[in-house]
This record gives C-alpha cells, sequence and structure tokens, in this order.
C-alpha cells in the first residue's frame, strides 16, 4: 500500500509540466531576493551602509556577519555611465549583492560557512553597480583602507581576501570559488640576529595588489603581494600568482607562468 501511493506521487509529480516547476523554482527565488533586499534597507538603517552617489539597492544574504569598527563603512559607488548594464542575472536592477545568489538555476555548489564582512578602524568596502559576491566569503580590511569592487563583478563561492595595503578590482571581472587574496606576509620575516623588529611589522611586510578590468580567475587561485593582473588576463585554477601578469595573457600553475599570450575570454 505505501509503495503504490509513493508510486503515485511521483507520476503525478512527473506529470508537472518542466515549467511549472521553473516558475516555482523561480517565484522562490525571488522572495529570498526581496528578502534580501529588506536586509540590505536595514544595514543603510543601521548605518553599515552609505551611497557614494544617488541610492541605489544592496541585497545581502540571510547569514552575513560583520564586524565594522568605528569609522568603517560599506560603501555603494554611484553608477560609471548610462551604459553600465548587467551583464549578470541580477534580480533588482543596478544591484550590488553580498552573500546571495541572484539566480534561481542550481549553478553553483552550496555553501556551509557564512559570510563575513570585517572592516578596522575607518576602513571601506567599497562595490559597483550590478556586482554579486556569493555565499561563504571572507572579506578582511585593515584600519584606513579600501577594498574596492568595479561594476558588473561576478565572483564565486567563499572567497578569501584580508588586504592590508587596499586592493582594487576592476569592471568586469569573473572569478571561479575559493579563490583568495592576501597582500602581506600574515607574519614578520626578519634575518636572524635581529633584536628589535619594527612595530610596523605586525602582519609582515607587503604590497598593494591591482586587478585591472575584464580579468577571469579560476577556482581556488591564489594571489599575492605586489601584483599587478592587467585587463583581460586569464588565472588557471589553482593557480599561485607571484608575478605580474600582462594584459590579454592567460598564466597556470605554481608559481603561475605564462602559458598563452593575445589571448581574450567571454563571459558565459
Amino acid at each position: 500500500m505505501i509503495l503504490r501511493g509513493l508510486n503515485l506521487f511521483h507520476k503525478a509529480r512527473s506529470s508537472i509540466p518542466e515549467r511549472w516547476t521553473y516558475g516555482l523554482l523561480n517565484l522562490k527565488f525571488r522572495g529570498e531576493a526581496l528578502m534580501g533586499l529588506l536586509r540590505g534597507v536595514g544595514s543603510v538603517i543601521l548605518g553599515r551602509v552609505r551611497f557614494e552617489g544617488t541610492a541605489r539597492p544592496l541585497l545581502l544574504g540571510k547569514r552575513t556577519e560583520f564586524q565594522i569598527e568605528p569609522g568603517g563603512r560599506i560603501t555603494l559607488a554611484a553608477k560609471e555611465s548610462q551604459d553600465d548594464q548587467s551583464v549578470i542575472y541580477m534580480p533588482v536592477k543596478e544591484a550590488s549583492a553580498i552573500g546571495t545568489y541572484t539566480h534561481w538555476k542550481f549553478m553553483n555548489p552550496p555553501v556551509s560557512r557564512s559570510t563575513r564582512i570585517r572592516l578596522q578602524r575607518n576602513a571601506e568596502l567599497k562595490i559597483g553597480s550590478n556586482t554579486l559576491i556569493m555565499p561563504g566569503a571572507y572579506l578582511s580590511v585593515w584600519p584606513g583602507k579600501t577594498l574596492e569592487f568595479g561594476s558588473n563583478v561576478t565572483i564565486g563561492n567563499e572567497l578569501y581576501v584580508s588586504t592590508k595595503h587596499g586592493l582594487k578590482v576592476g569592471r568586469g571581472n569573473m572569478w571561479s570559488h575559493q579563490v583568495k587574496i592576501m597582500d602581506y606576509d600574515g607574519h614578520p620575516i626578519f634575518k636572524n640576529g635581529e633584536t628589535d623588529p619594527l612595530e610596523d611589522r605586525y602582519g609582515g611586510t607587503g604590497e598593494p595588489i591591482i586587478i585591472e578590468d575584464d580579468v577571469w580567475i579560476g577556482f581556488r587561485a591564489t594571489l599575492l603581494k605586489g601584483i599587478r593582473v592587467g585587463r583581460g588576463a586569464i588565472i588557471g585554477a589553482n593557480s599561485c600568482v607571484t608575478q605580474d601578469v600582462p594584459a590579454f595573457s592567460a598564466v597556470a600553475g605554481n608559481p603561475a607562468r605564462i602559458i598563452a599570450r593575445d589571448v581574450s575570454w567571454q563571459r558565459f
């Protein structure tokens, strides 16, 4: 009797038109997007979020945690131009999204950890329009520095960024899951016999990282201090980048080496 009931259930389920299933999933996604929009409004009211120009939407995932010290802020950058159109499935026009998805299809793996944003004293997280940072990210900005993402940037799950010197990311970047970026050593490194380490050695030495427009970074790639990634560059999966990457070139390996020049890539 139980088996017969299960068979009837599966037959009824399989008889539902596929477009109805998609419609229900899309409706569920739209509801989640609305809740994310309301959480974004709440962060504006709480003073976490400010606007560089005209107010525009922020979508926040339900598992987004904040550690923001005095003077720290999230800034939604002004739209750069009238031609700055979305190139991702953003449910709200010109929005920015942190810790959530903007498409209802099962295109990305599940994430177990929360999205965490740590802004130390007078630090800033600046985000352009139509930019998406998927769930599980850890973003840490040192005092007085800025972590900036341009417009039309798409970043996969579990991004890790810790910047001591500030990081600027250009427009149109697309990064896969579990990308790691760190612009300092993490601990002081000094010659044996030194007895008077300087106070500013906390975290070790470092240099800023610059990532130009339209860069594609593969999953689990690592970018380390003092590099510049040129426009249109491609960084292969699991690569460790320790030197500059020329524009319109592809690099891969550990340490990363150029494997192709004068190449381009296309989103989707």
